[in-house]
């Protein structure tokens, strides 16, 4: 099916985008001052997560909590994107062609990843599955050197930036005043459906 491939890397690239942030916010936890890192899904997955998660929860369901979030909060953004030209009364754009030219653009978020891997597989000072694991699960501290925000702050914004490019080439049917309210207008919608799924996801639980 033609919207399957671009859906199935978008998905991806968020389940991705979800382990490289986790394992940053992991790392920054033990030092106790996070520096949020910018971007759309990079922030509406984490804020759908603390919105959802319950601290009754075990680690290792809250884990799978955060991953589960990146995707919903990348299908909501691409959803609400897509929606916004009819604002202006003209046709809303094709889910496939939003995500098509979207999905690509959080990969500098991804590079840092490894770094991050090798910090928390080493909470003993030697690479360790079992130790991994645990300091994921929050069952084991690891240190957290004060140069890794910077590793990953310019990522986000070069992230941050291609992506706000590409959702404006994607407008560029709109004159620019109106693709400046049609992604306001698309932020908006995306910030109520986070919320939205995020409160009914606590709500099921």
């Amino acid at each position: 099916m033609p919207l399957m491939r671009p859906f199935a890397l978008a998905c991806a690239l968020d389940l991705a985008l979800g382990l490289s942030l986790g394992l940053y916010y992991t790392v920054t936890y033990y030092r106790r001052a996070l520096a949020p890192l910018p971007g759309l899904v990079a922030l509406g997955a984490p804020f759908m997560y603390y919105v959802a998660v319950d601290e009754r929860f075990s680690t290792a369901a809250q884990a799978w909590l955060w991953m589960a979030c990146f995707p919903a909060a990348g299908v909501l953004w691409r959803l609400s994107l897509a929606r916004a030209p009819r604002l202006f009364g003209q046709a809303p754009l094709r889910f496939r062609e939003v995500t098509a030219k979207l999905w690509p653009l959080c990969w500098p978020l991804v590079v840092p990843m490894p770094v991050a891997a090798w910090l928390v597989s080493r909470p003993d000072g030697y690479c360790d599955w079992s130790g991994f694991i645990a300091v994921c699960l929050r069952q084991h501290n690891v240190a957290s050197p004060a140069w890794l925000p910077w590793l990953f702050m310019p990522p986000a914004l070069a992230a941050l930036a291609l992506e706000l490019r590409g959702v404006w080439r994607l407008l560029a049917g709109l004159a620019p005043y109106r693709r400046t309210i049609a992604i306001a207008a698309a932020l908006v919608g995306f910030i109520l459906a986070v919320c939205v799924v995020g409160f009914a996801l606590a709500v099921v639980q």
